[in-house]
């Protein structure tokens, strides 16, 4: 019975280990930390939108929108269909914008695409500090785009972009194969101890 414990704690822990092996980073230069959008494909309003040190979220560097129209950045990432991902970034207003009257009427927007999967926020408070966005996509090919649309006339930072593999989604008769595993082992505990 001790043996049938450990066996069934060496297996648990194997599967744990593996999933974990999915939480791996996919984004390049999501920090923006070269100074650059370097890893990025920059669109629309290329000249509102800039890379600089005025307000990061962490490390040195964000990317900073302050354009009349929106500007996109967008990168391509490798994916295994079949498997859940995670993308999410940091967004803030600039903190000078706070009591700032000329500020008050600029519309700003966000747009934050992963495949098939949009978040959008419009009027974003101004001088609103950094918070974290995410959208969850599960892949449908072995390449997914991620894009950022940002339009902001006074400041608006974008930092900290990640994506990560969660793994594949569990089927159900995955799920009801380990179920039935785990009652086979009660019963037997059941019949050896009886």
């Amino acid at each position: 019975m001790v043996r049938l414990a450990a066996l069934l704690t060496v297996v648990l822990t194997l599967l744990l280990v593996s999933g974990a092996a999915y939480a791996t980073p996919l984004i390049v230069n999501g920090g923006f930390e070269t100074g650059t959008f370097f890893g990025w494909t920059v669109t629309g309003d290329v000249a509102g939108i800039t890379v600089d040190t005025n307000y990061p979220y962490s490390g040195s560097y964000a990317a900073d929108d302050s354009g009349t129209s929106l500007s996109y950045i967008s990168q391509t990432i490798s994916t295994v269909v079949g498997d859940t991902y995670e993308l999410s970034w940091y967004l803030a207003e600039d903190p000078s914008a706070i009591g700032n009257f000329a500020a008050v009427v600029t519309p700003n927007e966000f747009d934050a695409y992963f495949g098939s999967e949009h978040w959008q926020l419009s009027d974003f408070p101004l001088g609103a500090p950094y918070f974290e966005g995410s959208l969850y996509y599960t892949a449908v090919s072995t390449h997914t785009t991620i894009e950022f649309g940002v339009q902001d006339k006074f400041h608006m930072y974008l930092d900290g972009i990640t994506a990560t593999n969660l793994g594949p989604v569990p089927e159900p008769v995955s799920i009801a194969l380990i179920g039935l595993g785990l009652v086979g082992l009660g019963l037997l505990r059941r019949r050896t101890r009886g």
